[in-house]
């Protein structure tokens, strides 16, 4: 119910989204940046949750070859009309169907956040399988002093009328992230908080090596 509930608030929400976040985000720079610095040149990333198909353009256009997954579907329509170059698919990043050692990379750029909990151990070890030998996950998340599930706002996800659109979302207390990163078999290579100007939540991202 709660799934349904997220990638409908994403239908709902995908024409004002896609247009207030129509470049990648500035305050992600930093990561993107790291991110590409330490893939091979032209390597394969799964851009997990990719919305309107911001940083899927920006990793195509530094000769990346990208595949972006999201489960709604009026936000792989977007996607699909801003990006031709690169490949969208349907999917739930909880039961990826691609093949093991398919990527160099896998970017989850506030995706992961709606994952649950109770399913996060079990999407983490699709993302270990799904990468190749010393392949890197990028996660951003919301951060707490507790993790927390928790029905809440997101920045631009507004209706037609411009009503703001809630749906559910995971914070994480940072050890705990970190602590089950390692559990699944993955080693850190960057880790930083920070805060968007204006933004609502404390934020967390960190790099991890397969």
């Amino acid at each position: 119910k709660e799934d349904k509930y997220i990638s409908t608030s994403y239908d709902l929400g995908a024409k004002k989204y896609s247009a207030q976040w129509s470049m990648p985000h500035t305050f992600t720079e930093e990561d993107r940046l790291k991110f590409c610095e330490l893939l091979p040149p032209k390597g394969r990333i799964l851009d997990v949750g990719c919305g309107p198909g911001n940083d899927t353009t920006y990793f195509t256009e530094k000769g990346f070859d990208v595949v972006g997954i999201d489960l709604s579907k009026e936000m792989m329509k977007i996607a699909t009309e801003r990006e031709a170059r690169a490949e969208f698919k349907e999917m739930d990043m909880r039961h990826l169907s691609f093949e093991d050692n398919s990527f160099d990379g896998v970017w989850a750029s506030f995706s992961f956040l709606h994952v649950k909990e109770s399913d996060a151990k079990k999407t983490l070890e699709q993302f270990r399988r799904v990468l190749r030998d010393k392949g890197l996950l990028c996660l951003l998340v919301h951060t707490n002093e507790t993790t927390t599930y928790k029905k809440t706002e997101i920045s631009g996800l507004v209706d037609d009328a411009g009503k703001p659109i809630s749906t559910y979302v995971q914070e994480w207390k940072q050890e705990e992230l970190l602590t089950l990163l390692e559990e699944v078999g993955f080693d850190m290579r960057t880790v930083r908080s920070f805060n968007r100007t204006g933004g609502l939540y404390p934020l967390f991202s960190v790099i991890a090596e397969k």
